[in-house]
């Protein structure tokens, strides 16, 4: 996998800066992406609130971002500053990541195809993160009539996210409910 490269230029400018100022605000910064050809900064924020990150947080670095955005030499003429939560189906783009995603549903989609039991030429992997090692991640995997635990290099995924599965997150949203 191509984890996240160390950030340069512009993109490590905006990094430290929003770092700093989502800490302040006893937030964390999961991820950020700029783009410079449309001037848009989207920074992701995460929270140690179990409930997730509300709309208040993101208006929150929004308003703490506005002073830096309107005063630094270095900030960009033309800018479009988008603050959100990760979602639900968050991307897993370095180590931190999946290490915060065991024990959830992941998508993964492979550089290379490999077999497993019964499957030839998987290029596709769904399941249960076990664990995350330092160059490999461990997954549950429960494909076509093929189940067990599996091991994939880093350098093997070419993109993942958190996949969860819809129904089961309903299902329990509907216990809680029904238990109050």
């Amino acid at each position: 996998m191509e984890f996240v490269k160390e950030r340069q230029g512009m993109e490590k400018r905006f990094y430290v800066l929003c770092q700093q100022v989502v800490e302040k605000l006893g937030l964390g910064l999961y991820d950020l992406e700029y783009l410079p050809g449309s001037g848009e900064l989207r920074v992701y924020i995460s929270t140690p609130d179990p409930k997730g990150v509300k709309i208040e947080d993101c208006v929150r670095v929004d308003e703490a971002m506005t002073p830096f955005i309107d005063s630094l030499d270095w900030m960009p003429k033309k800018l479009t500053l988008e603050v959100s939560s990760p979602g639900l189906y968050r991307n897993l783009r370095d180590r931190s990541h999946f290490a915060k995603a065991v024990g959830e549903i992941v998508l993964l989609s492979l550089a290379k195809s490999f077999s497993y039991e019964k499957l030839k030429n998987i290029k596709k992997v769904r399941g249960l993160l076990l664990a995350c090692h330092d160059d490999s991640i461990e997954v549950q995997m429960k494909e076509k009539g093929a189940s067990g635990n599996v091991e994939i290099p880093f350098e093997n995924i070419k993109k993942a996210n958190v996949d969860p599965d819809f129904n089961e997150l309903m299902s329990q949203k509907i216990s809680k409910e029904v238990k109050l």
